[in-house]
């Protein structure tokens, strides 16, 4: 039967209402079992902020996990990753539900992410190794969760470094209360503090390094090599072996 999965689909920073041409490529690689539907996030870093953002798909992909009566999984790209990875940690226990989102009546069977900004080092990474972690810091998510990171992509790659703080800093842009909010980040000593290395010299080649990451950012890193190295299509593939085994029990 066709359509038997809803998958919510979660695209990243700025991309169309039906998604950018990762998110496209991978919803294309899937089988005749998928119902897809684009979940109509903000997706915007300043307008509202990043944070504002995050939260607003969360509680938009948890409705529509309320609204289907199919088993549905989640997926998305960059900041859409966040947003996947977050609602299936926040279901399966994996992350306490510090925002108070409404969690009754939804169930997720797993999730899939490209370039996860709070990626969990090389856990559940289906091209390991990577080296790095989420440019916002690791984020736990628990079982059945599968992504693609690449290499020296700084966005779910990156190492310690000075642009961790321009990430903890900047997901506030754009909110009204930005200044409490980061003052409180600051006071509460949630920013990631990369520049505790064993090593002083790593703290000042980290400054020179962050240079190249930017380039990299800028040079395909973060889009073209998703498919020019095939992840998009592993990811599609290993999303269609684990629906078909574990949801559709075929």
């Amino acid at each position: 039967m066709a359509d038997e999965v809803k998958v919510l689909l979660f695209r990243g920073t700025g991309a169309p209402l039906t998604g950018d041409g990762i998110m496209n490529a991978y919803a294309d690689g899937l089988g005749d079992w998928a119902d897809i539907q684009y979940v109509n996030y903000p997706a915007s870093y300043g307008s509202p902020s990043y944070d504002i953002s995050i939260h607003k798909g969360v509680a938009m992909g948890l409705d529509a996990l309320r609204a289907t009566a199919k088993p549905a999984i989640v997926m998305g790209f960059s900041q859409g990753a966040d947003v996947a990875a977050y609602i299936h940690a926040l279901l399966n226990g994996a992350m306490p539900n510090v925002k108070g989102h409404d969690l009754e009546g939804c169930e997720v069977a797993a999730s899939f992410v490209i370039a996860d900004p709070s990626r969990d080092y090389d856990a559940h990474i289906i091209n390991t190794p990577v080296g790095g972690w989420g440019i916002r810091g690791p984020r736990p998510v628990g079982p059945n969760h599968y992504g693609a990171a690449n290499p020296g992509d700084p966005i779910c790659a990156y190492p310690a470094g000075p642009l961790r703080s321009f990430a903890d800093f900047s997901a506030y842009f754009g909110d009204p209360d930005a200044v409490n909010k980061i003052r409180k980040l600051v006071r509460e000593k949630q920013i990631q503090p990369w520049w505790r290395q064993p090593n002083p010299i790593d703290w000042f080649r980290s400054w020179g390094e962050a240079v190249g990451w930017l380039n990299n950012y800028m040079n395909g890193f973060h889009t073209d090599q998703y498919y020019s190295k095939g992840l998009v299509k592993s990811l599609a593939n290993v999303t269609n072996e684990v629906v078909k085994k574990t949801v559709l029990k075929n």
